[in-house]
């Protein structure tokens, strides 16, 4: 398992079973965080003067039938503009 996968993993965890332990331990290392579902599709960047919080983002809804998290407010497009725009997301 790559550092990546293990940030993402306890970012995940936190999202969605709300432990946050593990997103806390690691903290100091995300750089930036880009919630894709957040302002109008235009995505909410949060870094280390704004950091990520679960109250702060608007709920994350599990769709069972499709097992996937909300539906994408933008198109594959846009995403790849915002992703050229910052070069980190962590």
């Amino acid at each position: 398992m790559s550092v990546v996968d293990y940030l993402l993993w306890a970012l995940q965890r936190y999202i969605l079973q709300g432990e946050k332990r593990y997103f806390a331990a690691l903290e100091h290392h995300y750089e930036q965080i880009l919630d894709i579902y957040e302002g109008d599709g235009q995505g909410r960047l949060y870094t280390k003067e704004d950091r990520f919080e679960v109250e702060k983002a608007s709920p994350f809804i599990i769709d069972t039938q499709n097992i996937r998290i909300r539906p994408p407010l933008f198109g594959t497009d846009s995403m790849h503009e915002i992703l050229r725009s910052r070069p980190a997301l962590l």
